[in-house]
């Protein structure tokens, strides 16, 4: 599992630089943002 964070350090780096909030899932080679709804509409 670690490796697989290591082998995508590059690309979680310039994503950090974002204005955030933000979750990506870590694929085996690429990070994937997933869209997060912040409204309180419910």
């Amino acid at each position: 599992m670690a490796a697989r964070f290591l082998r995508n350090l590059r690309q979680i780096e310039r994503a950090c630089q974002l204005a955030g909030p933000f979750i990506y899932a870590v694929h085996e080679s690429r990070i994937e943002k997933i869209p997060i709804d912040l409204s309180e509409d419910e």
